[in-house]
Parts: C-alpha cells; structure tokens; sequence
C-alpha cells in the first residue's frame, strides 16, 4: 500500500492516521452556493496558547513517548461558562513532535501560532465569528498535531504509535495473524520495528495494511486517530532563514544518484521535498477535518467548500480558479474512508485558498494544485467565493506574536549580500529580495527573538513591537503602535535611561533598560511596562 507523494502523511497509507496535503469564471458553473450562516448558540470563547514547549508528554500519550516523541505543547479552550468545575477536564488540542533542539522548539511554537491564528473568532463573520464549538468539537475528538523530521520519520513514528497502541492493548499478534503475516516479533516495541525493518517493501507495506485495520478498534487512542502530521522540514519560523527565503533553492549534481538534486539555496538543506512551507495547509487540514466537517454547526459551510471544489474540478472552463490534475483527484479519492472527516479534495481545495489568502505563495507564478491566485486581490476577481470562504471563518491579519529569528535574518542579508542593517520587514517591499513580506505584511505583533541586533520595521496596522537585549531599531508604521518592556515595573522604568532626538526630521526615542538593550523607537505612540502605561508625545518624549 504506497503513500501517495501528493497526500504526503495522509492517514498513512489511505487509512492510518495524519490527514495531510501536498505537498475561471468566479461565479458561474464552478459551485457559486454559498452556505447559510447558522445561528450562533454559545457565547465567544477564547482559545490561549502559551509558547511553551515541554520536554515530557502527558501520561495518556506514553505510547508516543515509546515511540520516540520528546516534545510537547497545547492550546487550551476557556469554557463559555463563567463557573469553574474542577471536576471538567480542560479542554485543549495538543501537540507532539520529535527533535530536542532550539531550532524544533521555535518550530512547534509557530505551529501552535498558527492554529490559535486559525481559532481565534472573527467579528462580523458569519462562521468564524464564534469558534467555540469548532474548538470543542476538536478537543473532543482529542486533536492532536504530529511533528516529525521529514517523509521517512513520520512514516517510522505512525508505524510504531499504532504498533506500540496495538502491544498495549493486546491486539497486535491477533491482528497479524488475522492478516496472514507471520514471522514478527510481537512481544516488545523494539523487537517488532526491528523485524519490520528487515522486511522488503511489499511485505512492510502488508504490516502497515494490517495497522490500518486499527482505526477502526474503539479502544484505540482518539489522539493517535484523530491527528495529522506536519514535518519540521516543511515549517518555517518568522526570520529564520528559509522564511526569508521562501525556501528558495538550487540544483547540484549528486555523485551517488549521478543526478542534479535540489538544495537550498542560502540556508541549511533540510533534505528532500523541502521547498514550501505547508505550516497553514496541514494545521488547517486538521481543524478542517476535526472540528468544521464532523461539527453540526459548520456542516453547510463543510458542505459549501465540498460543492465549490468538486464544482470547479468537473467544470470546463478554461479559466478556472483552482487546477487539479486527475492524478491528484485519484490520490485524494484513495485517502477518503473516514466520511465524517469530509471528501480530502475539500481540504484541498480550502488549503489553496488559505495559502494566496495569506501571501504564502506571492513569490510563485501559482498557489497549491494549480490555484491560480497568489495575492488577495487576484482571488477576489478569480476566486471571489473561495475568497468568501475565507473571510467568513478566518482573521485577515495574523492573530499571535510572531518571534523573529535573528540569526535567520542576519545569515540571509549576509547569503544575499543585502546592504545595510539586516532588517525584517512588515510591510510589503517592492524589493525582489524581500519577497518574504508577501507573507510578513499580514503579521501584526512580533517580537525580536536571538541575541543579535536588527532592524524591525512594522506597518500601518496598530503594531505590538518587542526587542531582545541587543540593540535594536524599531520603525513602526501609521496606527496606534506599542513597544513592549517586559519584566519592568513603572518604578523600575524611572531608572531606565530614556532620550528623544530628531534624526534628519525624523523624531526618535531612544530607551535603555537592563531587559531591551538600548533601542531606538521611530513612529511608536505608547510604551507597555508590566503594570502600566507610557505615552510618547510628539517630541519623542516619554510621559
């Protein structure tokens, strides 16, 4: 049973586990019904999400951590009720991942940001104006995102979570044997990846055939069933090099397959298949396919998507919005046995919206499966229903603080020979090197992470602004703009040392506290202190 390369991850072998992707006329004959909005039952909940990473894994999920997973990190969904009952269990969506170093660490934290993007409600929408019941109806189902290397890591960890839930649960020898497979050790966790690893390819994909089968075991961990997979290789983190980068790469000849193969082209080669970043499309994947399809609520809008896409495959304009060849079609059918999830070309279809909607692809010529728009004003004219889609159930400006790899910025200036300070930008550049703020320009809070000093420069939204200890300049936009001072009180901030100046008619405030190293501020209105706020007036002083 192959693993499709479209549907990478995907329910491992048509039915395992890990829903994932890849990897016209606007209106007319492309599935133009739009869904009818429902009628909003429980109050606004708020979804919280602490950038937190642990290094030991909750007591129900020990089969993960026989199974090699060494992180883990949740978002926990605050109850609609006023009333605490410590006898309710906090509802939350979990996420596990293998790898021990800074790097994954900062790549699980984007990969929470991004869901409490995708979570959080969106006033004057009419689906994502109240997400609690999507929430709920994730946490219920145990939702959980899996984190691994690459292709081959997540395919070893699906076979050995399902292997090790088997051997806890006595039905891994009974299974085999049911499946004519004989000749593996069951005894240990060890001893049954060892076997499985000497076997031929066949005969490994026979034990895998023999695993699917457990899906459908009620005993089976919810969190192992319902999850989907996402790899490190695939994930980017606001100012890391690839981020930067877009990922770009280049072709050099390979010796031992005595064929080109493609490299990154400014940064570390995270290996095969490492050219996009898939972070929106697998965490929308999994919201999709655990909390809007099986949700009663959301079913219209399920349903809606379901029509558009099949809608605008079959039709035959030579215009279409969305492009998918029949070949993806066929891998997307093989992957659907789990109908309460919804049709996969659904998840498909949404992903690609979501992606141009968030300037992931504004440096291509093209978006997923041959979407054909890569900016919100083209999918406007394009795609105006997909776009719809959209701006009913998610917010337009990205809804956490993003943390800014120093290092990454700094080694793409130095790849790029860029001149002057490296910077990273919030707002879109004309600047065919800086095609990265296709995607930085919907970012509106961040914070510097790393010991370097750069250059952060916002945009006209109302900007959370943060530096680290170095010495930073900082350059909002138009709006409201907020530079944060964290673990200093207003007491503490008198002896910080505080001047204003003007810069070639430009005025400045320029602060030094023991937490900020000493920035320069251009354009900021207000200072946040840990128990009180601070005004800048228009002389650059601080009040």
């Amino acid at each position: 049973m192959a693993v499709s390369n479209k549907v990478k991850g995907s329910l491992l072998a048509a039915g395992m586990v890990m829903l994932a992707g890849c990897g016209s006329d606007s209106s007319s004959g492309t599935g133009s019904t739009k869904p009818t909005p429902p009628t909003p039952t429980i109050p606004t909940a708020k979804i919280t999400f602490t950038p937190t990473v642990l290094a030991t894994l909750p007591v129900d999920m020990s089969i993960a951590s026989d199974a090699g997973f060494t992180r883990y990190s949740e978002l926990l969904i605050k109850s609609p009720t006023s009333t605490f009952n410590a006898a309710v269990p906090q509802l939350k969506l979990r996420i596990i991942a293998t790898g021990d170093n800074a790097d994954n660490d900062e790549k699980i934290i984007r990969a929470g940001n991004i869901m409490f993007h995708l979570l959080q409600d969106v006033a004057n929408s009419n689906y994502g104006k109240d997400k609690y019941s999507i929430a709920q109806t994730m946490a219920t189902r145990e939702a959980t995102l899996i984190l691994t290397k690459d292709q081959d890591e997540n395919d070893m960890a699906t076979l050995k979570l399902y292997a090790a839930a088997a051997i806890k649960l006595d039905l891994l020898r009974g299974i085999l044997i049911e499946s004519g497979i004989s000749g593996i050790r069951v005894d240990n966790l060890a001893n049954f990846v060892a076997d499985v690893r000497e076997l031929e390819e066949e005969d490994r994909e026979n034990v895998i055939g023999a695993l699917v089968q457990l899906n459908s075991h009620a005993a089976m961990p919810k969190w192992l069933t319902n999850s989907q997979a996402l790899q490190f290789r695939e994930l980017s983190v606001e100012g890391d090099c690839h981020y930067m980068s877009d990922f770009a790469q280049v072709f050099i000849w390979d010796e031992n397959e005595g064929e080109n193969r493609p490299t990154s082209k400014y940064c570390t080669d995270l290996g095969e298949n490492s050219d996009r970043d898939a972070g929106f499309e697998e965490i929308l994947h999994l919201i999709q396919a655990q909390g809007i399809a099986p949700n009663p609520e959301t079913s219209a809008y399920q349903e809606a998507v379901r029509a558009r896409a099949e809608a605008i495959y079959k039709s035959t304009a030579a215009d279409k919005p969305w492009n998918p060849t029949k070949d993806d079609w066929a891998d997307w059918a093989s992957d659907d046995v789990i109908s309460i999830m919804g049709p996969t070309y659904s998840h498909e279809y949404l992903a690609a919206v979501l992606e141009a909607f968030m300037g992931m692809n504004g440096h291509k010529t093209e978006g997923l499966d041959g979407y054909t728009s890569t900016e919100r004003e083209q999918i406007i004219v394009k795609d105006n229903i997909g776009d719809d889609f959209v701006r009913e159930m998610f917010a337009g400006d990205l809804q956490y603080t993003a943390r800014i790899q120093t290092d990454g910025v700094i080694q793409y200036y130095n790849k790029t020979a860029l001149t002057g300070t490296p910077t990273f930008k919030m707002k879109k550049s004309d600047d065919a090197l800086e095609k990265y703020t296709f995607k930085s320009q919907y970012l509106k809070n961040a914070k510097i992470v790393g010991s370097d000093a750069i250059d952060l420069q916002g945009n006209d939204k109302d900007n959370i602004l943060e530096g680290n200890k170095a010495n930073n300049t900082i350059r909002a936009g138009a709006g409201g703009d907020t530079y944060i001072i964290t673990n200093t009180t207003a007491a503490e901030f008198s002896s910080c040392q505080v001047t204003s100046g003007d810069d070639s008619g430009e005025i400045y405030t320029q602060i030094t506290c023991p937490n900020t190293g000493t920035d320069k501020l251009y354009n900021v209105e207000t200072i946040k202190l840990s128990d009180a706020i601070k005004t800048i007036d228009a002389a650059g002083k601080v009040n």
